[in-house]
């Protein structure tokens, strides 16, 4: 998706904390592994991923602090810092949706099939927002994590202050939406999808590109 959106025109910046996702792409196509989760009380888990979202948006508005500074020679020139548009996946699509409600510099955000937590998951947002997911099936959750879902799920949905999208994709998994079932068939812990890695990689760009397109960088809709 990234490069897709970088072949359409579009300057691309990615993030990666290195230890901070259970895997992470490596030199040479390799999958670099990083910490496993161990299996906790959900509503433990859910502040500690709160708190990981929250790490995450302090890193992106780093990001943007530096870009409102102008940046580096090579990055000015290809970068309008009015023009920022931001999306994730999984956690980090989570933590797209709370960058959107702390920082007003960014135009539109994107979230690929991220569950949200948040310690203020109601918080307001003003830009456009789209989401892509795949269907969950209660029966993977317990009752409270179920339950802990659908709380977080609407308190988000119902901060957004100006139209918001969701898109939900049938015959794909959570991991459909990372790049690493395109070259690592086995990621996927989970039944093979119906939906190949390459025609949901297809489907995800294709919304990426005409989503940022007109709310980034202002084409016609």
């Amino acid at each position: 998706m990234a490069t897709d959106l970088a072949s359409h025109g579009f300057a691309v910046i990615g993030l990666s904390a290195a230890g901070d996702s259970v895997v992470s792409p490596g030199p040479g196509r390799k999958v670099v592994e990083g910490r496993r989760r161990r299996r906790i009380d959900p509503d433990d888990e859910a502040r500690m991923l709160a708190e990981r979202v929250e790490r995450w948006v302090a890193r992106c508005r780093g990001v943007l602090d530096s870009l409102s500074r102008g940046g580096p020679d090579v990055v000015r020139a290809v970068v309008d810092p009015a023009r920022v548009g931001v999306f994730g996946y999984s956690l980090v699509g989570a933590a797209a949706r709370s960058l959107c409600a702390a920082d007003r510099r960014l135009k539109a955000g994107m979230n690929l099939d991220g569950s949200y937590y948040s310690r203020t998951p109601g918080e307001p947002v003003h830009v456009p927002f789209l989401q892509l997911e795949h269907e969950i099936d209660p029966s993977t959750l317990t009752p409270r994590q179920l339950a802990l879902h659908r709380e977080l799920d609407g308190a988000a949905w119902e901060g957004f202050r100006v139209p918001a999208h969701r898109m939900t994709l049938e015959g794909v998994s959570h991991h459909s939406f990372s790049d690493f079932t395109l070259f690592r068939e086995d990621h996927d812990p989970g039944p093979p999808p119906e939906v190949s890695a390459v025609r949901c990689s297809e489907i995800v760009s294709e919304a990426a590109r005409l989503f940022f397109g007109v709310h980034v960088a202002g084409n016609a809709g």
